[in-house]
């Protein structure tokens, strides 16, 4: 997200920073997956991008942090207003839940697959 422009450099700390104080795990069944994101002052255009993982990662769940679960799929927020975070991250839990949408992801050969299965769920 650096790279491509979207986050300052500052955006890698302060994110590792606010996951320790803030986990965003989410125990969705078989498949889990993270939400790690920061401040909007470390955002230069809001984006998103998704990690897939062969191997799960442990994060520690949102709202529980002495509960630590396997994740497969990291989402990394870059969200560009403060006061959009709860309803990106809402909306973003909400189409998570459905099995499918996960399985898409997990399965998707592409970047573009990716996004085209985000975009239609997330805004369709």
């Amino acid at each position: 997200m650096v790279k491509e422009g979207y986050v300052k450099e500052t955006f890698i700390q302060s994110t590792i920073e606010r996951e320790k104080e803030f986990s965003t795990g989410l125990p969705l069944g078989q498949v889990n997956i993270a939400l790690p994101h920061t401040d909007s002052i470390h955002v230069i255009k809001q984006g998103i991008a998704l990690g897939t993982l062969e191997k799960p990662v442990d994060f520690r769940v949102m709202g529980d942090p002495e509960k630590i679960i396997p994740v497969r799929l990291v989402f990394l927020l870059a969200i560009k207003e403060d006061k959009d975070q709860v309803k990106v991250l809402k909306k973003l839990i909400d189409v998570l839940q459905i099995p499918s949408i996960i399985n898409c992801l997990l399965s998707a050969e592409s970047a573009i697959e990716i996004k085209e299965v985000l975009i239609s769920n997330f805004f369709g």
